[in-house]
């Protein structure tokens, strides 16, 4: 197992859980087999570049934060129904430094998590 499939792993991982994503609903989305992906985020394999692409894509980052390390928050996704308050939100956490990012996307998460499981 080398250090960089693992670390790949990892964020994929990472980002996967931010944007609420369970391994079988990416593995969906990008046509792989959840256990492929499984293996992939425990660093056993590698995803071939075609996949590690839709990865980025259905994810919301870019592969060079897949690869190259730095912390993976998510862009958002725009749509036309995304408010500019939420637009705003993403932008501010955005600007804040790593370790802050990440606890404010975890936090907001477990708010957005407890919302659903109340049927909101």
């Amino acid at each position: 197992m080398t250090k960089l499939k693992v670390l790949i792993g990892q964020r994929i991982a990472e980002a996967r859980q931010t944007v609420g994503l369970t391994q079988e609903e990416l593995a969906e989305r990008i046509g792989l087999a959840s256990e492929n992906l499984s293996r992939a985020e425990r660093g056993r394999s590698l995803l071939k570049t075609d996949k590690l692409i839709a990865v980025a894509d259905v994810l919301g980052v870019s592969l060079n934060d897949l690869a190259r390390g730095r912390e993976v928050i998510p862009k958002p996704i725009e749509t036309p129904r995304r408010s500019r308050a939420v637009t705003r939100l993403v932008q501010r956490i955005d600007t804040l430094d790593d370790e802050t990012a990440r606890h404010a996307m975890k936090l907001l998460n477990v708010f957005l998590n407890a919302l659903e499981s109340k049927g909101r």
